[in-house]
């Protein structure tokens, strides 16, 4: 059961994936599958986790399920230490695949087992479950009750580690505040946690970490920036952001940073009257995408773009052979709901 969870920690999922079927063959022999015994639920809730981590989602749910019957029928609502890590689990499960309502139900109970657990002390557990709540409401698109629980949970680490300590919990916990923050439009408060946490971020990682939290908060420092209309000083972050980004092995993941980072750094330059060096951005993002075989809806935005910037040029074939790119790519990808306007307005006139 160990070897499974460490080797899923690892991504090899094949190999623990094995050791988790030996460990639930060996479990039924023993136990059988509903006698209510803590390691036969102990089983059950690594096996949702391993599943879970492979994307066999079906068998994770019903693992995590059985795992929480079990504890249930064995402890009812009383505090259990096993029951509480299956509740954060199964949350953080249902909140990995934007089911945020099921992650908000799991992280209620579990953050209810928490505070009997630890006779409402603060500790680190504890935290970890505010923060989880407080991104799940913000995922969605609650942050007035999201930030309460945020706030909370950077007092609780404050209080457990003193007011300037640097841990990994607490800067998730500052970037979801200073994402709360912007969207409830309080800009200058999201911009002072989006510095706290990029400063934290170098202390624990460095400038090039290779996660990408540095260039992700150059990048959301720009943005903020952006929305206070500081334009010139979005510029400088975007640029940075941009830096950071190409130290790197471009993944699917950090293509849909770049591309990002480039098109508000386009939309900067243009907003300064600066075509050529907007264009020059765009044209940057169009060749990551074609030469990582990166699609996306972004990338499309870029086109969008360009498809505008070269008309306004009267550089007509170019724009055209855009207009051909970005109709190509937008009949491959799947329909959104929240395309931004200028997206939504050329896939009208494609006929999209």
């Amino acid at each position: 059961m160990n070897m499974a969870r460490s080797l899923s920690e690892l991504d090899q999922h094949e190999e623990s994936i094995a050791y988790i079927e030996k460990a639930l063959q060996l479990s039924h022999q023993i136990y059988g599958e509903h006698n209510l015994s803590s390691t036969l639920a102990e089983v059950y809730y690594t096996a949702g986790h391993v599943y879970g981590r492979s994307n066999r989602e079906g068998k994770a749910e019903n693992f995590f399920k059985r795992s929480l019957e079990l504890y249930e029928r064995m402890v009812g609502d009383l505090p259990h230490e096993g029951k509480l890590n299956v509740l954060i689990d199964f949350g953080v499960f249902f909140f990995r695949r934007h089911q945020t309502g099921k992650a908000v139900e799991k992280y209620e109970s579990a953050l209810k087992l928490a505070r009997a657990l630890n006779d409402k002390k603060p500790h680190r557990n504890l935290a970890q479950i505010l923060s989880n709540m407080g991104a799940a409401l913000g995922e969605a698109g609650m942050p007035d009750k999201s930030l309460p629980y945020l706030a909370e949970a950077k007092e609780i680490m404050d209080k457990l580690l003193g007011p300037n300590h640097f841990h990994p919990l607490t800067l998730r916990i500052l970037a979801n505040m200073a994402l709360t923050h912007r969207s409830l439009g309080n800009l200058p408060e999201a911009l002072r946690c989006f510095n706290d946490a990029s400063t934290m971020n170098y202390q624990l990682y460095g400038e090039n970490d290779n996660y990408g939290g540095m260039e992700g908060f150059c990048y959301e420092i720009g943005r903020t920036l952006t929305a206070m209309a500081r334009f010139d000083e979005a510029k400088k972050y975007y640029m940075k952001a941009y830096e950071i980004a190409k130290k790197h092995p471009l993944t699917k993941t950090k293509c849909c940073t770049v591309m990002k980072i480039l098109h508000f750094l386009a939309l900067t330059c243009f907003l300064f009257g600066q075509h050529n060096e907007a264009l020059k951005h765009l044209e940057e993002a169009r060749k990551i995408a074609k030469d990582t075989g990166y699609k996306d809806w972004l990338v499309v935005g870029v086109l969008v773009e360009l498809i505008r910037g070269y008309a306004k040029m009267a550089c007509i074939p170019k724009s055209l052979l855009c207009y051909l790119e970005a109709r190509e790519m937008a009949k491959s990808l799947p329909k959104e709901h929240s395309l931004p306007d200028t997206i939504l307005g050329m896939l009208k006139l494609m006929k999209i």
